[in-house]
């Protein structure tokens, strides 16, 4: 609360009481009781009852000094126990503000983190893309380099082919020149044939040992890329599944706070509602009291006035002296109606809430 609030409040609740001034005795106006008292002792003919009338001014206006008194003291408490549940109430204010700053900061925070967090994810996901993608590549270049080798051994087959049907031609042509005993040449060139023949098969052997060694080679890699490709599926749904988690404590966070900050605001104007009924209040009676005083005063005024203007003549009848005591004391809403020798004393009890401590439980669980 600020200073100029405190200020207002201040100003709104400070209540001065007034209470009944105290009569002077002067000659006059004690010739005047001692007539009166005469004529009240033709009236009533018991001592007694005599002695209660020439005493009822004083013991009223002590009467009413201690009731202004206990109002005075009653609206103070209230002015203080207001300014205290306000700054109380800010004070609860401030600090679930404070907090509800800090939680909203270390969300903040955390999401932060959680982005940065995904985008190393993100980034890691790419570079294990680009990696399948480049080892793909590398795969396809050897499935290319093994159709290659695989022509090859095809070609070097069918030409295998092609020197053992030589071969057995010129092994028939050798045995044919044996039988001729002929063999010059065609020895020679049998001894060259077998040569390339050998380097055939060892060309044909060390053709197969790569071709074994590449399919082994792309088994493996295609036993990686399924594993890589396992991992980025799992690590992008635990990625969705945090995402969608964090995002969900958020939603409720936030729902959380803004039903708290709901409950406040509504817990703020019922205190309003009640400090203006209670200040209200406080000003009726206020004005109650001055006015009450204010007509208190000018009666005794006039009828001290009317006793000194008629000394000797005034002829009153016993229910008119009566009446004329009976002061018009300002009524309450709450006030009952007794009277004591003429005088509503109910009117004049005080219709302020009383302070205890149920009630300063109750408004402590309203808060809470």
């Amino acid at each position: 609360m600020s200073s100029s609030a405190r200020q207002r409040t201040a100003r709104l609740f400070a209540i001065q009481g007034q209470g009944y001034p105290k009569l002077d005795h002067d000659p006059g106006g004690a010739a005047a009781a001692s007539h009166v008292g005469a004529m009240a002792s033709h009236a009533f003919p018991s001592d007694s009852e005599t002695e209660g009338d020439e005493g009822m001014t004083p013991v009223l206006v002590d009467e009413l000094t201690g009731i202004n008194r206990t109002l005075e003291k009653q609206i103070e408490t209230l002015r203080l126990r207001l300014d205290f549940d306000s700054r109380h109430h800010e004070a609860e204010k401030h600090a679930l503000l404070v907090e509800t700053g800090a939680k909203l900061k270390a969300k903040t925070e955390e999401i932060d983190i959680m982005k940065n967090q995904l985008i190393a994810k993100d980034s890691k996901v790419k570079e294990i893309e680009k990696d399948n993608e480049r080892k793909s590549n590398e795969i396809s270049a050897l499935r290319r380099e093994i159709e290659t080798l695989n022509n090859d051994v095809v070609g070097a087959k069918a030409y295998a082919n092609d020197l053992m049907s030589q071969m057995s031609a010129l092994t028939r042509e050798k045995e044919k020149l044996e039988r001729e005993g002929v063999f010059g040449d065609k020895e020679l060139e049998m001894l060259a044939l077998r040569k390339e023949v050998s380097d055939l098969k060892s060309n044909l052997t060390m053709l197969e040992d790569e071709l074994s060694k590449a399919r082994d080679l792309i088994a493996t890699q295609g036993n990686k890329l399924k594993l890589v490709d396992s991992d980025k599926k799992s690590l992008q749904f635990k990625f969705k599944e945090e995402l969608a988690r964090v995002s969900h404590s958020m939603r409720m966070e936030v729902e959380r706070m803004r039903d708290v900050m709901k409950k406040q605001w509504e817990e703020m104007r019922s205190l309003r509602e009640q400090n203006f009924s209670m200040s209200k209040d406080i000003k009726d009676i206020r004005s109650l009291l001055i006015n009450g005083c204010l007509d208190d005063d000018s009666k005794l005024q006039q009828q001290q006035e009317e006793g000194q203007g008629h000394p000797q003549g005034n002829t009153t009848v016993p229910g008119q002296f009566a009446s004329a005591h009976q002061v018009a004391l300002p009524q309450t809403a709450r006030g009952s109606k007794q009277t004591t020798n003429g005088f509503n004393m109910g009117a004049l009890k005080p219709s302020l809430p009383v302070l205890n401590k149920e009630s300063g439980k109750k408004t402590t669980n309203r808060r809470k």
